[in-house]
């Protein structure tokens, strides 16, 4: 239907993002009308979580709405890198998709067009991945008169809710959760529930009758129980709108164990330490007390032969028996560190 552009504010000195029509649809009514309705309803949105629309005018019979620049990538884009997603990811980002949605729910308007592509992946003033919403340009406003004739499907096939499928003319906020369901179940499991179906009509069918498949294993029965409520077939069983899923949503809990079991810890000796220096310090401690011990122990045995002499034995039997006491005490330490060659 339209085109966005980057542009730039030169009066307040800001990048801005520019959305127009095509030329050709400028003369389509129900096209000039579905844009305006656009520009309304973000205007009557003022939340973090959905994108700000600055200003709308007519530029020589072109519809022109400026609006924030977002610096992010779509949902889509996030996905294919990270999948599957892990759960608290997840959480975190269907935190802020949940708290525009309520914003827009609570103003009665709503979106219909939920999908990755139109939730932008940005840095919030946290330092953390949140959600900005955009293109509400199928968004309906409760209380106005229907722009969707009674029976004809409108969104993206792929997100739609039952009752969007069926063309049921009294669409409400229910509808956004069911595609917000369906693509949680999608960033959980890493792929789309029904990539198996091939054609529009058999993924209708499956829309309408089937509920969604089983969630992997290592996804908490929580998040599984969340999304079934959230995909429930009769809208009755849903939650009532954004705010009121936002408050069962499961919350921030461990990441289940990973699919591999991690290296097992061997524990180390314990007449053993860490390498680096401190072994080396560890060595040398050890290598001073054999020495000191041995010092001591010649000490000893030349006091013991000394008092044994006296000071009348000749010099050369003191010498003699004096070297003999010093060889026993080197054979004592060398022996020991013999004994404890490659042990600390």
């Amino acid at each position: 239907m339209g085109y966005v552009m980057e542009g730039r504010d030169e009066f307040l000195g800001r990048r801005v993002a520019i959305k127009t029509m095509h030329q050709h649809l400028c003369d389509n009514p129900r096209i000039f009308e579905r844009f305006l309705r656009e520009a309304r309803a973000m205007a009557a949105i003022d939340h973090p979580n959905v994108v700000r629309i600055l200003d709308a005018f007519d530029w020589e019979g072109l519809p022109v709405m400026v609006m924030e620049h977002i610096d992010g990538e779509p949902l889509s884009a996030l996905a294919r890198r990270e999948r599957p997603m892990r759960p608290h990811r997840v959480g975190a980002l269907l935190r802020g998709a949940l708290r525009g949605l309520a914003a827009a729910h609570a103003h009665g308007i709503f979106h219909r067009d939920i999908k990755p592509d139109n939730l932008l992946v940005v840095i919030d003033a946290t330092g953390e991945s949140s959600i900005k919403i955009i293109d509400f340009g199928l968004a309906h406003v409760e209380g106005q008169e229907g722009h969707t004739r009674l029976g004809s499907a409108v969104g993206t096939l792929r997100y739609m809710s039952p009752e969007q499928v069926r063309g049921q003319g009294d669409i409400d906020a229910r509808a956004d959760l069911y595609s917000l369901g369906t693509l949680c179940w999608e960033l959980l499991a890493g792929r789309y529930p029904w990539k198996d179906v091939q054609d529009d009509l058999g993924l209708r069918e499956r829309i309408v009758t089937t509920p969604l498949p089983p969630l992997p294993p290592t996804i908490t029965s929580a998040w599984a129980l969340w999304i079934e409520r959230m995909t429930a077939k009769d809208r009755q069983e849903r939650p009532k709108d954004a705010a009121d899923a936002y408050q069962c949503l499961p919350q921030d809990a461990p990441d289940p164990a990973p699919l591999t079991a991690p290296n097992p810890t061997v524990a180390a000796p314990p007449d053993t330490l860490p390498s680096g220096a401190p072994r080396e310090r560890n060595i040398a401690h050890h290598a001073f007390q054999r020495w000191a011990a041995a010092a001591l122990s010649l000490a000893l045995l030349l006091a013991a032969t000394g008092s044994a002499l006296g000071d009348d034995a000749p010099l050369l039997t003191r010498t003699v028996t004096y070297s003999a006491c010093a060889i026993i005490a080197l054979e004592i330490a060398l022996g020991s560190l013999l004994r404890r060659k490659g042990r600390p």
